[in-house]
């Protein structure tokens, strides 16, 4: 028997009365509604969501929907997108006896990404989260902007009980993303009582993924390059003293030697790893370390293929 939503003591996962803040008046850099790592809880069995069998990641993938569908009541302008809305739109097309519902209904998602229209709305998504039992904040709850520059993010995650043990469900709100602007984010369908984007709207939004991470693949690229040409960076950065020509090729590609540490030790393990699933994981970490972003070019543009063969049907 799995055990209730939210079923553990007070003090694993709410805050005190004392020391719950006021969201709706406190600054986005100031609010700190649960710092405890939901991994750090005691006696808690954490289980990869990666785990579990396929009936068992959509069971769980249900929960948080129905969890989130409370949270944004109300909302006007949100829209679930990337893998959640290939998952629900496979749901859609099965009510309607599509045979295409399989296909989208293989995928697990395994977190949650919803974008947002305005600050107003993210706020009190936020407010309504921390409400929320299971539910633990990045950044103590502080909306952090991504390395591009655009989109004000919230970042979290809700834990949910299952018979194995406790999935950890990772979410992000965005306000103002280029991946899904106002114009895509309007291509949505309700669908289990939570608006996502349908069809149209995941085809527009995966070929803005693909623009946007062709460009990180390529700026990656340049740094790799001159990473690994130049005589001494490798040497230098593992040594305490640095050359004043080593520190300003990293300042001109804005990356601190932590970051350059990194790459080389990524680099390292991705030419030792044979290709799949690790390498890949490996290569998207390798793009993060360099350039802010990761990159998942190959499963995008099988999104992009898929998406556009439903549509050729369906329409």
């Amino acid at each position: 028997m799995e055990r209730e939503f939210g079923g553990y003591s007070p003090e694993a996962f709410t805050s005190t009365p004392e020391s719950k803040p006021d969201v709706s008046s406190q600054d986005a850099e100031e609010q700190s509604p649960r710092e405890q790592d939901p991994e750090e809880a005691s006696e808690v069995v954490m289980v990869p969501y990666e785990s579990l069998p396929h009936e068992e990641q959509q069971r769980v993938t249900d929960r948080v929907i129905d969890k989130m569908r409370s949270v944004l009541r109300d909302i006007p302008d949100y829209a679930l997108f990337a893998s959640t809305a290939m998952y629900l739109n496979g749901k859609r097309l099965k009510a309607l006896r599509d045979p295409g519902a399989g296909e989208l209904l293989k995928v697990a998602p395994g977190d949650l990404d919803i974008a947002v229209g305005s600050m107003e709305s993210l706020k009190r998504i936020r407010e309504r989260l921390s409400n929320v039992p299971g539910v633990f904040f990045d950044h103590d709850g502080r909306f952090k902007q991504l390395p591009s520059g655009e989109a004000q993010v919230l970042a979290g995650s809700i834990i949910v009980p299952t018979e194995k043990g406790d999935v950890k469900y990772d979410f992000e709100f965005f306000n103002e993303n280029k991946i899904v602007p106002d114009e895509v984010r309007r291509n949505r369908a309700q669908v289990d009582g939570v608006y996502t984007l349908n069809l149209e709207g995941l085809q527009k939004q995966y070929l803005n993924n693909l623009e946007l991470e062709g460009r990180v693949d390529r700026l990656t690229e340049q740094r790799m390059k001159a990473l690994q040409q130049h005589p001494r960076i490798r040497s230098e950065i593992f040594s305490r003293a640095m050359s004043e020509e080593v520190a300003t090729l990293l300042a001109s590609m804005d990356l601190a030697a932590s970051d350059a540490k990194e790459f080389y030790a990524l680099q390292d393990q991705i030419d030792a790893t044979e290709e799949g699933p690790d390498r890949q994981a490996l290569i998207s970490r390798r793009a993060i370390a360099l350039t802010g972003l990761k990159t998942k070019l190959p499963k995008r543009i099988k999104s992009v293929e898929t998406v556009a063969r439903l549509r050729g049907r369906t329409e």
